[in-house]
């Protein structure tokens, strides 16, 4: 097997240099991957996918034991822009729209400077109105005035207009609809298999993650303690009644 695209061995975080938020974390992403990233609430997934970003210091967080390595290479070695350069584009939870902008204004913003043709970016933007439709019926729409579901298709379409190879996304599912949940992740799905691009999904929604990704690594206060393939996880009544409250842990397989 080739070398994974994205691999996570063993790191520590802390915050503020004391607070540990990660020990012993491990996972690894192969090219063309949707991996699921799962856990309850603080369970360290949305720390595990700023420290992927390079995005900690923004919040005086520090890896501090391990490695994070993209194609390669330490990712604590580049700066978040330098990555996006690179193939790795993130989508923070909560969509993080510009209001006052419009739809494919927001777009615009994620156009890497290094890319100057006017017809490359033209065909960047339909490229993304084919996995969204309803983003290139509301292009001239100020973003403010989108529903939560088009800012998270608009969020995941500022990230993909510089064709990443590996799209990290956090808690996409958050706050929507069943309904526009599925629309979602059935596009994210389309992406992978057509474009070939690789996806981390953290998800607390571990139904709708495991229907989707090929793999997934379960984090339980901040440790990684199960990795398998999505499909023998669905089948664990564990992982769905922790999830759900009832239970008290997961069991070893």
């Amino acid at each position: 097997m080739s070398a994974p695209l994205l691999q996570i061995e063993a790191i520590e975080v802390r915050y503020q240099g004391a607070l540990l938020a990660l020990e012993e974390v491990s996972l690894e992403v192969q090219a063309g991957e949707i991996h699921a990233l799962l856990g309850a609430n603080g369970a360290g997934k949305s720390t595990t996918l700023k420290a992927v970003s390079n995005l900690l210091a923004a919040q005086r967080g520090q890896v501090r034991a391990g490695h994070i390595l993209y194609e390669g290479r330490e990712v604590g070695r580049s700066s978040p822009a330098e990555l996006v350069r690179q193939g790795l584009a993130q989508v923070l939870e909560g969509r993080h729209c510009f209001a006052s902008l419009t739809v494919e204004e927001n777009l615009l913003t994620g156009w890497p400077a290094h890319f100057t043709r006017r017809t490359v970016l033209r065909a960047a933007l339909e490229r993304i109105y084919a996995f969204f439709p309803q983003l290139h019926q509301r292009r001239r729409s100020l973003a403010g005035l989108c529903s939560g579901g088009e800012q998270q298709m608009l969020a995941i379409g500022r990230a993909l207009i510089s064709r990443p190879r590996l799209l990290v996304l956090d808690e996409p599912s958050m706050g929507l609809a069943p309904k526009v949940v599925a629309d979602i992740f059935a596009q994210l799905s389309r992406l992978n298999r057509e474009e070939g691009v690789a996806l981390l999904v953290a998800e607390q929604n571990s139904a709708v993650a495991l229907q989707y990704a090929h793999r997934a690594t379960v984090l339980e206060h901040g440790r990684s303690v199960l990795s398998d393939e999505a499909q023998a996880l669905r089948q664990r009544a564990d992982i769905q009644s922790f999830y759900f409250g009832e239970g008290r842990g997961l069991q070893a397989a």
